[in-house]
């Protein structure tokens, strides 16, 4: 039901396009303060559909506006429970707010409404944690109140809003609805550095390695390009043709397609990849399987854990640790 109700109001988008919220807000507000009530009720609707189209931050003040105004619309369809619990979402921000006399006359019943229940019965909750960015209610990063409204948020990555879904009275935290409609996942630069063993000797050796490599996502899959640099100890003739055991440079290079599962702050990832490499004997071409795991640090930062292991002209593997750079 609730991905039902975002697809149609995705599909009103048209209707608001190049307005803001805060426009429509006001201008509702002035047609309530002039006994418009058609002209308040139209533009409180739109200041609805603007707010779940338009990706702009909501301050604290400004969701007690919205809140009021909602609460407002139910007390004008005669819905006295859900006015009750709008106008408290509101005072639950602004306690101290009283409506001017040019809005609200003294003794109108809208303040019967406005005042019924008190702040001291809300238990607010710590926001829940999700895969992609962040949440924020009502202008919080960090709480939310079960049992009444809250216009809620999701930033992504980059501190942009992504997502906006007002709850009315009751609802619950849209939890699929903000991750199936934020589920893009971010282009990954990763540089790193690592080992590789390449098995062209009896007793491969491991040495050092340098690489970079991309994960660019396409669908539920990730493209996994890479390019490393290392070493290994091989065979290679010498001026009169004796084979002898020397360290020669190893470059490498992938490409394959890796799998990220999992919702927590740490996303492995399981796939395969084609490697080939260049040596004195020229270039070789093999499979290898691919492991590995991105941790958060900072921001768009992660630390990058991959490994690598396959069969070209011999065993190959790797294991490099790098700083990733999501896109």
């Amino acid at each position: 039901m609730i991905l039902l109700a975002l697809q149609a109001a995705l599909a009103d988008c048209t209707a608001v396009e190049g307005t803001s919220a805060l426009a429509l807000m006001d201008s509702a507000l002035l047609h309530y303060e002039n006994i418009e009530i058609d002209a308040f009720l139209a533009d409180a609707a739109l200041t609805r559909t603007a707010l779940e189209c338009h990706t702009v931050p909501v301050s604290r003040a400004q969701a007690a506006r919205l809140h009021r105004m909602f609460g407002m619309v139910a007390f004008l369809e005669h819905d006295s429970e859900a006015a009750q619990a709008w106008f408290l979402a509101a005072r639950s921000i602004e306690p101290a707010y009283v409506f001017p006399e040019t809005l609200v006359p003294r003794g109108n019943p809208l303040l019967q409404d406005y005042e019924a229940r008190s702040v001291a019965e809300l238990t607010p909750v710590p926001l829940p944690s999700i895969p992609d960015g962040r949440l924020q209610a009502d202008g919080s990063a960090t709480t939310w109140t079960p049992g009444i409204p809250a216009i809620v948020q999701q930033f992504d990555d980059s501190g942009a809003v992504a997502v906006t879904r007002i709850l009315g009275p009751g609802d619950p935290m849209p939890w699929q609805a903000v991750t199936e409609v934020r589920e893009r996942r971010p282009a990954r630069l990763t540089v790193g550095v690592g080992a590789l063993i390449y098995g062209r000797t009896d007793s491969p050796p491991v040495q050092a390695a340098y690489g970079v490599s991309a994960a660019i996502p396409v669908g539920p899959v990730d493209l996994d390009l890479g390019v490393q640099l290392g070493a290994t100890r091989q065979e290679v003739p010498d001026k009169s043709g004796e084979l002898r055991v020397q360290t020669v440079s190893l470059p490498l290079a992938r490409v394959g397609v890796r799998v990220p599962f999992g919702t927590g702050p740490v996303v492995p990832h399981l796939g395969a990849a084609v490697v080939g490499t260049v040596n004195h004997d020229g270039l070789g071409v093999g499979g290898a399987g691919l492991l590995g795991a991105r941790i958060p640090l900072s921001g768009p930062l992660e630390l990058s854990i991959d490994g690598l292991a396959g069969w070209e002209r011999g065993f190959v593997g790797t294991a490099v640790a790098g700083i990733a750079l999501a896109l």
